[in-house]
Formats: structure tokens, C-alpha cells, sequence
């Protein structure tokens, strides 16, 4: 192989390595969630996109079609908590929501309603 190809295959593989490297932690941080109810497994209480390097949650409304950043939100090794707050009204209902890391099982408290049982599963 001619020496000067090959330096230049060096260096293109170089790149592409560093490139890697700066991509894939910014993907790996970033993960969605479906969280379906326990009772019957098919209803959905809710889709959420979770950032661990910016502790950040959005959540994703059925009505709006749109994702709101949550509020309160703490990411521990065991737990992922946040708040919701109503969509399009400040004085809607707010939804405090824990999910299990490990086992994946969501609990949410809405005032005056009974707790939301749920399991948590990735999806791209």
C-alpha cells in the first residue's frame, strides 16, 4: 500500500474515532420512556424523555401533541421523581411522578385521585 494512502486512511479513521467518541455519550444520556398502566398493560400513563447529564424530564401530552419540561426534577442511581404540571392551564392539576430505575415501576400522585400504578419500559 502507498505510504501516502495510508497516512490519509490514518488520519480519516482518526476523525471518525473522535467523532465517535464526542457522539455517542451525548446519545447514551438521553433516553425515553413509555409507562403503561399495571391494571391492564395497553393504557398509556405516559411518555417521557429523560436527560441524566442535564437532570431534565419532558413529558408528552396525548392532547397537545407537544413536550413539556417538568418541574422538581431529581435523577438518583434508584429513582427518577419529577412534577408535572397541567397542560395549557396553570391551575390544572399538577401529577407527582416516581419511577423505579431498577424495576422500572412508575408511581403518580394527582390531588383528590387515587395513586397511578405503572411499569416503565424504554423506547427509542
Amino acid at each position: 500500500m502507498d505510504p501516502r494512502l495510508s497516512k490519509e486512511l490514518m488520519k480519516y479513521l482518526a476523525a471518525f474515532v473522535l467523532l465517535v467518541g464526542w457522539v455517542s455519550p451525548a446519545l447514551a444520556d438521553t433516553f425515553r420512556l413509555e409507562c403503561l398502566d399495571s391494571y391492564d398493560g395497553k393504557t398509556r400513563l405516559a411518555l417521557i424523555e429523560i436527560n441524566t447529564d442535564a437532570a431534565t424530564v419532558q413529558v408528552y401530552s396525548e392532547t397537545g401533541h407537544d413536550w413539556k419540561a417538568a418541574v422538581n426534577v431529581s435523577i438518583a442511581d434508584s429513582t427518577i421523581s419529577y412534577v408535572e404540571r397541567g397542560f395549557n392551564d396553570a391551575s390544572s392539576a399538577t401529577r407527582s411522578v416516581t419511577i423505579n430505575r431498577v424495576n422500572g415501576k412508575y408511581f403518580a400522585y394527582t390531588g383528590n385521585s387515587a395513586r397511578k400504578d405503572g411499569q416503565c419500559k424504554r423506547v427509542p
